[in-house]
């Protein structure tokens, strides 16, 4: 005993199923609500890509390197020689390796300085080492700074630190530009 009001219920069912399924797509599909607390967690990321990068480049290539004193890693024979343009390409590759894509890291800027002590003077110095490749030091976003110490067997060539054997100090102030 089914008449035409059982299918009309029917009907009437599978409308608002399917109403209420496209409304919950559209709902879950909304851009996600970015609260304040989450804020710190790009500036996080930043900062460990940056902190990769240097340690990577400080690390020595293989286990021969490291076990001869002559040898140095890429960050110490950058500093040690003043090459920035080298700096400048090893770092860049690195953030690449780190993030493997390449469409985050031209998004990156950086600015690295290097920071020494005068001996006689126990002053603290400092000079502009390299920056990213695109020029803009302009700095709209916050900025994560990431450090490592380079050892420099003497003075770092073009540079106004002491001609000693020291260790200096390598900021790398890092942003999305």
């Amino acid at each position: 005993m089914v008449n035409e009001e059982g299918q009309l219920y029917t009907i009437e069912g599978f409308t608002a199923a399917a109403i209420m399924l496209i409304t919950a797509y559209f709902v879950f599909g909304a851009a996600t609500v970015f609260v304040p607390g989450d804020v710190h967690i790009s500036d996080m990321q930043l900062e460990q890509m940056g902190s990769d990068a240097l340690m990577m480049m400080d690390t020595p290539e293989n286990r021969t390197e490291a076990e001869n004193p002559l040898k140095r890693s890429l960050l110490e024979r950058c500093v040690q020689g003043n090459d920035p343009v080298l700096f400048n390409s090893a770092f860049t590759d690195y953030l690449r390796d780190v993030t493997g894509a390449t469409m985050y890291v031209d998004d990156i800027q950086y600015n690295a300085t290097v920071y020494y002590r005068i001996d006689a003077t126990n002053d603290i110095k400092s000079y502009h080492f390299s920056h990213s490749t695109r020029g803009e030091l302009i700095c709209r976003e916050p900025a994560v700074s990431v450090t490592r110490w380079v050892y420099c067997d003497g003075k770092p060539l073009g540079s106004p630190a002491d001609n000693r054997k020291q260790d200096v100090l390598m900021e790398v102030m890092l942003w999305r530009g």
